[in-house]
């Protein structure tokens, strides 16, 4: 599910990618994943 109204800042410190950097660092995104529903089930 998607939170549309709040905002997020990119750190990418943060991301749990093998790649320490990203060209997204720092960037504003609109929408927050609130949560995630996989089979049906949260």
């Amino acid at each position: 599910m998607v939170n549309p109204n709040r905002q997020v800042v990119v750190d990418a410190n943060a991301l749990l990618g093998r790649n320490p950097i990203s060209a997204f660092d720092g960037t504003k995104l609109d929408g927050v994943i609130s949560r995630t529903i996989i089979g049906g089930r949260p």
